[in-house]
């Protein structure tokens, strides 16, 4: 039997992309193959108002030791290594709430700790009527996309333990280095949906809405969401792959870009949370690398609200927190 291929990559974020890389230098022929028209996945980098803006992701977390640290210095991309405004001070609370918010903060990963092994609820840790933990969801929230009781005591302090708390930043995008290494000799196809994969004596097929396609082996980059749903009918043998991709829901996330026009209301590079006491309050990045942008993040319920209610009430939210702050540290407002 004609093999087309000797190995598909079936998604093109940044896994997809890694595996595309690591396979570039083996004499082996690669296709990848992604459903939508673009590479990267949460990766995205959109020029806007002639900068380069990240619409996902923007991170490179633990950049010290991050493979895509190298990779990007070796591509020619500027990695910023400064740390990021909201690992400080947030404008617009007194000291003393910000520092009884973070003191929160360290009580409850304290907790964790001294509960771990009895119970693996990270919910289970919050002290009782504390008057933080609306602050502590929302922190779930930015960090995991879920709130405190769907979130795993061993997952969180595994992650926490291994991260290096270094967190750097592409000034030409996060999404546009993922995006710009890949091997150009991979063969890619865009708007190629695999439908159903299919384990054969000889090869593993791939059905897509273009045809079949016959390969030696298939990679895997998608979600677990995509690996638990329908959208891809996978053979029997990988039943215990669905079982374990189910119980790995991806949480809630969302990004929202504010143009500052008129005014100098805000100094580059800091940060201010809409309301520490709201568990749905939004985190804002000012003006990053000195654009005249203010970057939202939302997480698990307010990111879930915020998409209920569509998009023009979620800007409407976080306009109305921006306001709510300049009116507070400055008695008006200077700009919108």
């Amino acid at each position: 039997m004609t093999i087309d291929y000797d190995v598909a990559i079936i998604g093109a974020g940044a896994a997809g992309i890694g595996a595309a890389r690591r396979l570039a230098g083996e004499k082996i022929s690669t296709v990848l193959l992604e459903a939508s028209g673009r590479v990267g996945g949460r990766a995205w980098t959109e020029e806007v108002g002639g900068n380069p803006i990240d619409l996902g992701c923007g991170y490179l977390h633990s950049g010290d030791r991050n493979p895509w640290t190298a990779i990007a210095e070796a591509s020619g991309f500027q990695v910023d290594r400064r740390a990021p405004a909201w690992a400080g001070a947030s404008l617009g609370f007194p000291e003393e709430e910000s520092a009884g918010a973070d003191a929160a903060f360290s009580d409850w990963e304290h907790r964790l700790r001294l509960i771990a092994g009895k119970t693996d609820c990270a919910a289970d840790a919050l002290a009782p009527d504390g008057e933080w933990t609306p602050f502590l969801q929302a922190m779930s929230g930015y960090i995991s996309g879920f709130e405190l009781e769907n979130i795993s005591i061993t997952d969180y302090l595994a992650y926490d333990d291994a991260a290096t708390e270094i967190n750097w930043r592409v000034a030409e995008g996060y999404g546009a280095l993922i995006a710009g290494s890949l091997p150009a000799a991979t063969a890619l196809h865009f708007n190629m949906a695999v439908d159903e994969i299919a384990l054969d004596t000889s090869c593993v097929k791939l059905t897509t809405r273009s045809g079949t396609l016959r390969v030696g082996a298939a990679i895997l980059t998608v979600s677990t969401a995509i690996l638990a749903g329908d959208g891809i009918r996978l053979p029997h043998q990988l039943d215990s792959w669905r079982h374990a991709a189910s119980r790995l829901p991806l949480g809630q996330d969302e990004k929202y870009l504010l143009e500052i026009t008129g005014g100098d209301a805000f100094a580059p590079e800091t940060h201010f949370m809409g309301d520490k006491r709201d568990a749905r309050s939004g985190s804002y990045y000012v003006r990053p690398f000195g654009r005249n942008l203010i970057e939202c993040f939302v997480g698990g319920e307010g990111a879930r609200m915020r998409i209920e209610a569509g998009p023009a009430v979620a800007f409407a939210m976080a306009i109305d927190d921006v306001v709510k702050l300049t009116v507070k540290m400055y008695g008006g407002i200077c700009g919108r």
